[in-house]
């Protein structure tokens, strides 16, 4: 069996010739170190990360606690107290209840004819037809422009 040495990183490997339970490459040796730089190999992705989910979460999770907070106090300072007296009042306030019933009806139509509108066209582009490609890059083109160009 011949072996054939090569080098990547900090690991020496060595390929076998013949087959092998273990696979075509092998590990020559896993030295003391190797533990080490396996551990910074993938923890550094995860360290790189961490600053941008620790402003995503203080920029996302504390208004909401706050928020929360908030709708659950009557009163302020020192008389403040801790109810669902606020939700209470909104389930029986009538301009509320509208409101609500406005707020979904126009979702529901809104994202019905964007949908309908989206499969149409989606349907048109898949049909092999003349000038497909003028119209997906009429579509498309906007989307890639800056919005300065529009204004």
């Amino acid at each position: 069996m011949k072996d054939a040495r090569f080098y990547n990183s900090d690991v020496e490997y060595y390929a076998i010739s013949g087959k092998s339970s273990s696979g075509v490459i092998q590990r020559k040796s896993d030295g003391p170190n190797m533990k080490i730089f396996a551990s910074r190999e993938t923890s550094l992705p995860y360290l790189l990360i961490a600053p941008t989910i620790a402003v995503l979460l203080a920029l996302s999770i504390y208004p909401l606690i706050y928020a929360v907070k908030i709708s659950l106090q009557t009163g302020s300072g020192e008389a403040a107290r801790w109810t669902l007296a606020n939700f209470a009042r909104l389930a029986s306030d009538r301009f509320f209840l509208e409101a609500l019933a406005h707020t979904f009806i126009y979702a529901a139509v809104a994202l019905t004819f964007e949908f309908l509108l989206g499969l149409g066209l989606a349907v048109l582009l898949d049909r092999p037809l003349r000038g497909r490609s003028l119209f997906r890059s009429a579509l498309l083109i906007p989307m890639m422009l800056r919005r300065s160009w529009w204004e």
